[in-house]
């Protein structure tokens, strides 16, 4: 199984992908760190599973870089683009924010839904400190791999 996962924190970023990788040793984890390089990687390579963040900067920051002009609908703006190259690969926003753009995390999931339901599946809450979401995570890939066999 093939996974992108899209999030430019990089402390978030290491605890998924450790948590992946502990628990599915034969799962590969790309990391996209922008919405740039996430966009480029879906539309260039096939994927079983995408886990993206909303809220992303539009170009991966170079290191002593100051600021970062940033896409608060990053994840949303990858979907959109994936519809409209009909790529169908399922998608999970994984989110730290109850928030995002002034709009509570259960409106902007119903809002996903209708506007990408082939491709949209649910979010994820990311706590560090609870593992709730690896709960999530471990139904969400446990299913996604039970369907390919």
């Amino acid at each position: 199984m093939k996974i992108l996962l899209v999030e430019d924190q990089k402390y978030k970023s290491d605890d998924i992908i450790a948590y992946l990788s502990s628990t599915w040793p034969d799962i590969v984890v790309n990391l996209a760190r922008s919405y740039s390089d996430g966009l480029r990687e879906v539309l260039s390579a096939a994927y079983d599973l995408i886990l993206l963040d909303m809220t992303l900067p539009i170009f991966e920051k170079s290191e002593g870089e100051d600021g970062e002009q940033m896409f608060e609908d990053g994840g949303r703006r990858i979907m959109r683009r994936m519809k409209s190259k009909r790529i169908m690969t399922p998608c999970y926003v994984i989110t730290q924010y109850d928030k995002i753009q002034d709009v509570t995390i259960d409106l902007m999931d119903n809002e996903l839904k209708k506007m990408f339901p082939d491709i949209y599946k649910k979010y994820v809450f990311y706590q560090s400190n609870s593992n709730v979401w690896k709960n999530e995570l471990l139904n969400i890939i446990g299913d996604a791999k039970g369907s390919d066999n």
